[in-house]
């Protein structure tokens, strides 16, 4: 990432101090972040808008087909496609 423009005014809200804070935390999740296998992590920030308040009916919910890690599953899980 390039941060070019002016950060006091950006839509993320991200000072120019923050968004060297971000960039550092990034830097260090892609650095330090491996698993025993070799898996690398590469980390970016998403300057994306997003719209906001979309509601997730109980259904649609339901739909979901998500697998909870036993640790933290809120924080933690997997999303496998629809089944049939």
């Amino acid at each position: 990432m390039f941060p070019s423009r002016d950060w006091k005014t950006s839509r993320t809200g991200l000072s120019q101090k923050g968004i060297g804070s971000v960039m550092r935390s990034l830097g260090m999740i892609e650095g330090s972040t491996t698993t025993g296998k070799g898996l690398k992590i590469r980390a970016e920030l998403d300057e994306n808008e997003y719209q906001t308040g979309i509601k997730v009916s109980d259904k649609e919910m339901a739909e979901v087909n998500i697998e909870r890690n036993d640790f933290h599953g809120e924080w933690n899980y997997k999303i496998y496609p629809r089944k049939s």
